[in-house]
């Protein structure tokens, strides 16, 4: 499910573009966005997110005994991140996995992401950078759950799956911060 790149099949099916080959490259709601406009971006960004919540969603319907599906829904999640990431359909190239992880975030602790949701949207009217939103965002996620879930090992393992994940995909955003090149919402 995570391996879907719906921003690229959104760009080819409805403006004939290769969002891989415009902008940053990347298949996100973000490159969606600047490249193929905001209704573009938003149907890319409900769709990577669905693609995070799905599968989550279908091993919380699982029945298994307790103490294993903790592990199940976080590890549905990650894989879905992880196809997200390295798409099967664009020779493992893919986002950097932040709208897929709100998704699978939000169907395993709808308070957690309320959290995050905020912090993106205050960190981006601050900065106005969206990978400083999702870099921060997703550093917060693994002090959110140790401190609503400090007994739930699975969430806590998976909160810092997910940070190192978004940070490492966004290596070349923070060189371009470094460097003054990153562009800003709006500009």
């Amino acid at each position: 499910m995570g391996s879907f790149p719906i921003g690229f099949w959104v760009g080819q099916a409805f403006f004939k573009k290769d969002i891989t080959a415009v902008g940053s490259g990347n298949i996100g709601a973000t490159n969606s966005y600047r490249i193929l406009g905001p209704f573009a971006g938003m149907i890319v960004f409900f769709g990577d997110f669905l693609k995070g919540a799905a599968p989550v969603m279908i091993m919380k319907s699982v029945r298994v005994s307790s103490e294993f599906l903790p592990w199940l829904m976080v590890t549905a999640g990650l894989l879905a991140m992880l196809g997200h990431t390295f798409s099967v359909f664009l020779k493992f190239k893919g986002g950097k996995g932040a709208s897929t992880a709100m998704g699978a975030i939000t169907a395993l602790s709808f308070k957690i992401s309320i959290f995050l949701f905020v912090i993106w949207f205050v960190v981006l009217a601050i900065t106005r950078y969206v990978s400083v939103s999702s870099m921060l965002t997703a550093i917060s996620f693994p002090a959110l759950t140790l401190l609503f879930y400090k007994q739930n090992i699975a969430m806590i393992t998976f909160g810092f799956l997910v940070m190192l994940l978004v940070i490492y995909k966004h290596r070349t955003n923070i060189k371009r911060l470094i460097h003054g090149t990153e562009p800003k919402v709006g500009s």
